[in-house]
């Protein structure tokens, strides 16, 4: 098998040219770990959304904001962590907002082995802004009105056609089930 040959130079270019491409993507910075210490916040706040969260569940709700929603518009963002939060005051999810996002098959990102999972350091601090302007700012109306679900828009899951559509920000479809809060949801 012959080898190609290219002159020194050339690898040097090319070496250099992925060092400048690396650094201005941030590589350095982007793969860095959140610890676990969040800075402080209230031990429980009980706001508009009636539900009380501490240091844990603003934590739950950057990371569930931050592996969904990444690569969102920022009112995609918000609307990733408005659908927990309505689940929170549903009858057929639990009432804390780790609970929620911990559920079997309720995001499809989280298993035990992301809670300590490298993330990007600036797209986590923009997940953590979010979630506590969500959790804490009693003004705050919500993004999209009692959605309980949403998927990608290359997806179209079995469920979708029982649900009523509120809205598209950036890729995801945000769903209702069409049912008043604290109603129970059908299964499916």
């Amino acid at each position: 098998m012959k080898y190609l040959k290219f002159p020194r130079w050339a690898l040097l270019v090319v070496a250099l040219l992925l060092w400048v491409w690396l650094l201005a993507r941030g590589f350095y910075e982007m793969h860095t770990t959140i610890p676990l210490e969040l800075p402080p916040a209230p031990e429980s706040v009980n706001r508009n959304w009636g539900v009380d969260w501490n240091d844990e569940d603003l934590y739950c709700l950057a990371l569930n904001i931050y592996f969904e929603a990444r690569g969102e518009p920022v009112e995609g963002k918000y609307a990733v962590g408005d659908v927990v939060m309505y689940r929170t005051q549903h009858a057929d999810y639990p009432n804390s907002v780790c609970e929620v996002i911990k559920a079997k098959g309720a995001f499809s990102w989280y298993n035990d082995e992301y809670i300590n999972a490298l993330v990007d350091g600036k797209a986590f601090e923009e997940a953590l802004f979010i979630s506590e302007d969500i959790l804490t700012d009693p003004q705050y109306p919500g993004m999209v009105n009692y959605s309980l679900f949403y998927h990608a828009t290359y997806i179209d899951p079995y469920w979708a056609d029982d649900r009523a559509k509120v809205a598209r920000i950036g890729g995801h479809v945000f769903y209702s089930s069409a049912l008043k809060r604290g109603d129970p949801i059908p299964n499916g």
